[in-house]
């Protein structure tokens, strides 16, 4: 091996933990808040365009976590987490048919009609 990837493993595995963590309590207070924030007919309803400026900042933000993601996958950690917020970042054919196939799933929906109940939120309306 290589004289300079002696400290590679031990620093990557440093910023593989301090990433997790940090993902997995952003993931723990914040996604509470962001299911509160979606309209109950967010899913029936049709949505008004994105500007242009909001879409390019998303694709900017969520590619490079939906490949951080891939990568972590193998390693010990938020792999699949950081997968996730990349795909719901980054315009992506089938998202919306894969959030109403998630959706759908009891444990899920309950999961998130009481997440949104414990804000003061009606439960989501799905098509």
């Amino acid at each position: 091996m290589p004289e300079w990837t002696t400290g590679l493993w031990p620093a990557l595995t440093a910023v593989s933990f301090v990433f997790g963590v940090t993902t997995f309590v952003a993931a723990l207070f914040g996604l509470p808040v962001v299911l509160a924030r979606i309209p109950a007919d967010y899913f029936v309803a049709e949505q008004p365009p994105i500007a242009t400026s909001t879409r390019v900042l998303r694709n900017a933000v969520g590619w490079p976590l939906l490949v951080l993601g891939l990568i972590l996958i193998p390693l010990p950690g938020q792999g699949l987490l950081t997968v996730l917020a990349g795909l719901v970042l980054a315009d992506v054919p089938g998202k919306r048919a894969l959030a109403l196939f998630l959706l759908r799933r009891g444990p899920v929906r309950r999961a998130v009609d009481a997440m949104r109940g414990r804000r003061g939120v009606e439960p989501l309306l799905l098509e």
